[in-house]
């Protein structure tokens, strides 16, 4: 499960230069024949066991999180990043996760675990799951089965978590992903009863912004090589 630039995603405790890169383990697995390394060309990949969804579309590309917090007996390594994704354009990450950078039981190492980490939804400035120390994880967020489906030129995923429902308002949060010719479009729906609830974006470091003159719900952002993109927000600040 890697991005277009051969390297890992940043879902969870990860980190690139750790361990062999996918492609190094796969040409390895080659040699010593276990199997082919036969590279799948889908539109849609759906991994139900760990609970990723890879989406394809021309230059664009996207990982998306439907994992469970897991394994279950042992989830110390996992994050508060459930319906979290990243996107990348062509061969550049654009939107990304934080991955991990320490462990321990620090204030940085607890950060990198926590929902605003990460690019889904925070509500009432709590985290989907609740991680805490520096391997812990106590009530976490379980997702529904996600809903996959295509239409014309366009990729659309669909799916739920129940994480905010021990808070006193019960907030189911659905979010939908749809990936098209045109662009990508994040919805986000909260069920329930909540006081605040904030969707963070993170940009790879490569990426320039700028505030756009036009509106103050869009964003102007270029990739290295000067491709220029814009984000905008709708029905929120």
């Amino acid at each position: 499960m890697t991005h277009p630039d051969g390297e890992v995603s940043f879902f969870n405790d990860s980190a690139i230069n750790i361990a062999p890169s996918a492609e190094r383990i796969s040409n390895y697995a080659d040699k010593l024949g276990v199997f082919s390394n036969k590279k799948q060309k889908k539109n849609i990949i759906y991994l139900k066991d760990s609970g990723y969804i890879n989406l394809v579309n021309g230059k664009q590309s996207s990982i998306l999180d439907v994992a469970k917090v897991g394994p279950d007996y042992i989830p110390g390594h996992a994050h508060a990043d459930t319906l979290s994704f990243e996107w990348n354009y062509d061969k550049q990450r654009v939107l990304v996760n934080s991955g991990t950078s320490v462990y321990g039981l620090g204030l940085e190492r607890l950060r990198q675990r926590k929902t605003e980490s990460h690019n889904t939804v925070v509500v009432d400035e709590e985290d989907s799951s609740e991680v805490w120390s520096g391997f812990r994880v106590a009530r976490r967020a379980y997702p529904s089965k996600p809903i996959i489906s295509e239409f014309g030129d366009s990729i659309c995923v669909e799916c739920s978590h129940d994480g905010y429902m021990r808070l006193r308002g019960k907030v189911t949060h659905t979010r939908e992903w749809i990936m098209n010719d045109i662009g990508f479009f994040v919805t986000d729906k909260l069920l329930g009863s909540f006081n605040s609830a904030e969707a963070h974006y993170h940009f790879h470091p490569d990426i320039q912004l700028e505030l756009s003159n036009d509106s103050k719900h869009q964003v102007n952002f270029y990739s290295p090589d000067g491709t220029q993109f814009m984000i905008e927000v709708i029905g929120a600040d």
